[in-house]
């Protein structure tokens, strides 16, 4: 199916647009213990609202930046999309950087809330955060394994999904304003030459990406 993308000023609208086309099919997988687990477009929109609801109600407003630090799972993607249809930046990091990475990122962009997905990385992570400016929020998707001391306030992805369920935001009213010249990311290097350098991605040049592999 060939999709103009000039019809879309901005990542999410171009999600919004492929729920209402895929609904119920499979979009993003997880392994179970077992076997591979999919989950829907719907249900994959249903909790991007939900986490940017979360995100909204910490204070996280357009322009701001959002940490993420997760290996290949499902709630990345959410998140990231989540990050983008509040009009806010989001920031990947690697998950083998070092603590003192994490905190020059941070500290760098200036995040004001990062996103973690296991205990092993959040060992790293939020003594970073809690020496950062102004990052004084972080989610966790995993469980800790026993309460944290740091000074930062700490949340969970689970608690998220539950409180703001039946709260969710307009996703098409909340992304009218987010243009194509609109940053959508900040992807830093590894850091190997230096200190790691921040490049700004905006929402056109992802979407010009999109098209130039369409057309391949």
């Amino acid at each position: 199916m060939h999709i103009n993308l000039d019809n879309f000023n901005n990542i999410v609208s171009l999600f919004i647009h492929q729920v209402s086309e895929l609904k119920d099919k499979p979009y993003l997988w997880t392994k179970g213990k077992e076997k591979y687990e999919s989950i829907s477009w719907n249900e994959t929109k249903d909790q991007v609202t939900a986490i940017a609801k979360g995100l909204i109600n910490l204070g996280i407003l357009k322009g701001d930046r959002v940490a993420i630090i997760s290996e290949n799972r499902p709630e990345w993607q959410i998140a990231d999309l989540a990050i983008m249809s509040i009009g806010a930046i989001t920031v990947p990091a690697y998950t083998t950087s070092t603590q003192k990475d994490y905190e020059y990122i941070l500290n760098h962009c200036e995040a004001r809330c990062l996103i973690v997905s296991s205990e092993i990385l959040a060992k790293k992570a939020i003594p970073a955060a809690s020496n950062s400016s102004k990052c004084k929020n972080i989610i966790l998707i995993d469980d800790l394994s026993k309460d944290n001391k740091q000074s930062v306030s700490v949340l969970y992805w689970k608690d998220l999904l539950k409180e703001n369920t039946n709260n969710n935001i307009d996703l098409n009213e909340n992304t009218k304003d987010i243009s194509r010249k609109d940053t959508a990311c900040i992807i830093y290097t590894s850091g190997t030459g230096g200190n790691p350098k921040g490049v700004m991605l905006s929402h056109g040049s992802m979407l010009h990406n999109c098209a130039g592999a369409q057309e391949l």
